[in-house]
């Protein structure tokens, strides 16, 4: 990158995970159908893995990713879009089933009992 002072390479990384972030949270824009078209076409932007040959943008925006997912929260809402097994919905913590147990559960929104906003007891002791 040359001969960087610290307030500009700062101001590079926040531009670079301003787009990033906008990939991220906002996929029906075009630039974010793009790249999800070319890098990530059957998953997302917080699981999308390194790409052998990426452009040069993608590269770079790609490089904020875990600088971004350390500093982000799951918002959870109703749950329908959270794999319960795939996603790191629960900070620190990996979710497997239990060995033996059949379960039904796909995502985060089959733990919640609607209207109330409650948890599925009978399926979080499954968990």
């Amino acid at each position: 990158m040359g001969d960087l002072r610290p307030i500009a390479l700062c101001n590079v990384i926040y531009k670079l995970c301003s787009k990033a972030w906008c990939v991220a949270s906002n996929p029906g824009s075009m630039i974010a159908q793009l790249y999800k078209a070319r890098y990530f076409p059957d998953g997302n932007f917080w699981n999308v893995s390194e790409y052998a040959t990426p452009s040069y943008s993608w590269r770079s925006i790609f490089a904020t990713k875990d600088l971004l997912h350390a500093g982000s929260l799951w918002q959870i809402g109703d749950g329908a879009s959270l794999s319960v097994w795939n996603d790191s919905w629960i900070p620190s913590h990996k979710l497997q089933p239990m060995i033996g147990a059949s379960t039904d559960l796909e995502i985060v929104s089959d733990l919640i009992k609607l209207p109330m906003l409650e948890m599925n007891i009978k399926c979080v002791v499954v968990l």
